[in-house]
């Protein structure tokens, strides 16, 4: 028997539309919880101030319009802070399931270069139960990839729905919309 041959390393689906490495994920991860701190703590004051400036007027006038902006801003960028803290989740995942297959690949290719009548009772059962876990890894991967499937679906109806129920109090989504003063106009 010949020796196997080099394990060859499991390519990433793209998930999304980079790759990354488990360390880059985990500081994004880090540092886009802290930006949502920020978003959390500027929040409170920004929605009290709208609903004091709504108190006094009885409606929103269109000097307040700046004002309903942040706050429209302050509630997009929360929900896309959150929603990518969830791809994040999923490709942390992701590649914690890349690292463990190659690391269990490893070992079967390894046990597999050993000939078959060298191989112990407990070598062979260790290279099954090795093989059941490369196979259940690939299941868990798939389904992970289905699930972030899944929400991105449910993110895109629900951004659908955001946008209606503002169409409806007037408000549309600006044209190249990035920045707080220009996210939403009536």
């Amino acid at each position: 028997k010949r020796p196997a041959p080099q394990p060859p390393e499991v390519e990433r689906k793209e998930v999304l539309d980079e790759k990354m490495t488990l360390i880059e994920a985990r500081r994004e991860l880090h540092q886009l919880r802290r930006d949502q701190k920020k978003l959390e703590e500027r929040g409170p004051e920004l929605e009290e101030q709208c609903r004091s400036m709504l108190d006094e007027k009885g409606e929103n006038e269109d000097g307040d319009e700046e004002l309903m902006s942040e706050w429209f801003w302050l509630v997009n960028e929360k929900n896309r802070l959150i929603r990518r803290e969830g791809e994040l989740v999923y490709i942390v995942g992701d590649l914690e399931l890349i690292e463990k297959h190659n690391q269990v690949e490893a070992k079967v290719r390894a046990m597999m270069s050993v000939p078959d009548n060298k191989k112990t009772p407990r070598d062979r059962r260790e290279e099954d139960r090795l093989i059941k876990e490369l196979v259940e890894l690939v299941e868990k991967r798939n389904a992970l990839l289905e699930q972030l499937e899944e929400e991105r679906v449910r993110e895109l109806e629900e951004d659908r729905k955001a946008e209606a129920a503002l169409a409806g109090k007037g408000y549309k989504k600006a044209d190249g919309a990035k920045t707080k003063s220009n996210w939403f106009s009536k």
